[in-house]
């Protein structure tokens, strides 16, 4: 049996109240993720002093956008695979932007889909504004076919 990693990864940029509440959402799930990567924009971005063996801090060196900062952390999951002792047939991405969080069960939902032999998952969103405080569901598809 193959044992499932996953990697929860933050792209952030000076949101240090919502970047909190993004952090302790990952730290809070009932099935934690084994790494929590954290990717500033910039340098002087990098506010945050965690500890722990489990967490890894970078500045993005890639375009400096969303897309940008998720390359930059496969740049570094690739770099550090070794140490970590990924395995690319078990391991998963799980991204949070830094001003969202997840549900405390979100992580163990997505394994028990991924143990469906599913190899991406697309979760649903509820969005929350002023127009909406009690937040509504986005839609999302059942299935996407690749």
């Amino acid at each position: 049996m193959v044992i499932l990693k996953i990697i929860a990864i933050i792209p952030t940029h000076k949101r240090n109240g919502d970047f909190n509440r993004a952090f302790d959402s990952i730290s809070n799930q009932s099935r934690p993720a084994d790494r929590i990567l954290i990717v500033h924009e910039k340098e002087d971005d990098y506010p945050h002093l965690l500890s722990g063996n489990n967490i890894h801090a970078t500045i993005n060196k890639r375009t400096k956008s969303l897309s940008g900062a998720i390359n930059h952390a496969i740049d570094e999951i690739i770099l550090n695979r070794h140490d970590w002792k990924i395995e690319l047939d078990s391991t998963w991405l799980a991204l949070l932007d830094d001003d969202d969080w997840w549900d405390a069960e979100y992580l163990e939902k997505c394994v028990s889909l991924v143990d469906e032999q599913c190899h991406q998952v697309v979760a649903g969103l509820t969005r929350y504004d002023l127009s909406n405080p009690e937040g509504f569901n986005l839609s999302v598809p059942n299935r996407t076919s690749m």
